[in-house]
């Protein structure tokens, strides 16, 4: 019939031995890849960025900038440097500013007319106009504008203001605080 098991006699345990692993030869390799990453790799340098400033006229402004002055009351531009026998700046409002903003820029402003109607005929896709667009408004022949902001000028004008310069074309504007002496002289005697 069937065998009747039995308790089965207890197997001797298995002693474990501990392994140990040599770990020099491995971190030897760590560092001679270290080594050699290291002296195969070229490291980036430091470069500075290219400025293209325009040229200067003879009081070391730049000549062909249209300057404008941002006070709390009104608007003023004027061309190249402020002499102290030249007119006085011409106050104006943001329609008379966008007028002076074109004149000063119309090369822009015309290549801008024609890539919106080259857009709008299809001759051109909307990433060439985007790259076209940029291009012309802050290549070489695009108007420089200088904006200095008076105290208290609240933060919508100046918004406001670079509107104006997006809408006319300008991309080479620089923004600053604080107007010049003779500036500030020129309008107390324009008022």
């Amino acid at each position: 019939m069937a065998d009747v098991q039995g308790d089965r006699p207890s197997s001797p345990r298995t002693v474990r031995k501990s392994v140990r692993i040599d770990m020099t030869p491995m971190v030897d390799l760590a560092f001679l890849l270290l080594t050699f990453f290291i002296l195969t790799t070229s490291l980036l340098r430091p470069s500075a960025l290219q400025l293209v400033m325009p040229p200067l006229d003879a009081h070391g402004s730049p000549g062909f900038a249209l300057n404008i002055l941002l006070t709390r009351d009104a608007v003023y531009h004027y061309a190249g440097a402020l002499d102290p026998g030249d007119d006085p700046p011409h106050r104006t409002d943001m329609r008379g500013l966008r007028k002076a903003l074109l004149a000063h820029n119309h090369h822009t402003a015309d290549t801008l007319a024609l890539l919106d109607e080259a857009l709008a005929a299809r001759r051109i896709t909307p990433v060439a106009f985007d790259t076209l667009r940029e291009r012309s408004m802050r290549g070489p022949g695009a108007g420089l504008c200088v904006v200095r902001t008076g105290p208290d000028v609240p933060y919508r004008a100046v918004i406001a203001l670079m509107d104006e310069l997006e809408i006319c074309g300008v991309g080479r504007y620089s923004i600053t605080e604080g107007l010049l002496p003779a500036e500030e002289l020129a309008i107390d005697l324009a008022h």
